[in-house]
């Protein structure tokens, strides 16, 4: 068994995914995870109270209107709202400073490209970014 397939926990939310707690800050509730998506998992949309990184470890997901793929980067800056889906499945890391905020309210789901969910605050769930002044930041790095 790989280091990346062990200690995975069913996520509370979203459909066909699971998360790897690798560091959770008791004080602020920040996390460091990494989340996995099956094919055709969803995560229904959120809002990053303080923003949030994420890195595709492998495969490809969708966070928002960003379609990203292994080596890829986003930032998403504080009170930004997405939802995550991946056709195909991937492993992404994602580092949160505080936990993110499921959205209720269905106009908010629809602009983050979702449909409606419960309300809950999450903190080892994910996010969706929402219309931000600026956009999120994305990078690929080069292969080797």
């Amino acid at each position: 068994m790989s280091e990346l397939t062990r200690d995975w926990q069913p996520s509370k939310l979203g459909t066909g995914v699971s998360v790897k707690v690798l560091r959770r800050d008791a004080e602020t509730g920040g996390l460091t995870v990494l989340l996995r998506f099956e094919p055709g998992a969803t995560f229904p949309a959120h809002r990053h109270p303080a923003g949030e990184e994420v890195f595709v470890v492998e495969g490809q997901v969708r966070i928002g209107r960003d379609r990203l793929s292994r080596g890829d980067y986003l930032y998403t800056e504080p009170q930004g709202v997405h939802a995550v889906s991946s056709e195909s499945g991937g492993i992404i890391l994602v580092m949160l400073p505080k936990p993110v905020e499921i959205m209720k309210d269905s106009a908010t789901t629809e602009r983050a490209g979702t449909s409606g969910s419960d309300a809950a605050v999450a903190a080892d769930s994910m996010h969706v970014p929402s219309p931000l002044t600026t956009p999120p930041q994305r990078h690929t790095l080069p292969a080797h």
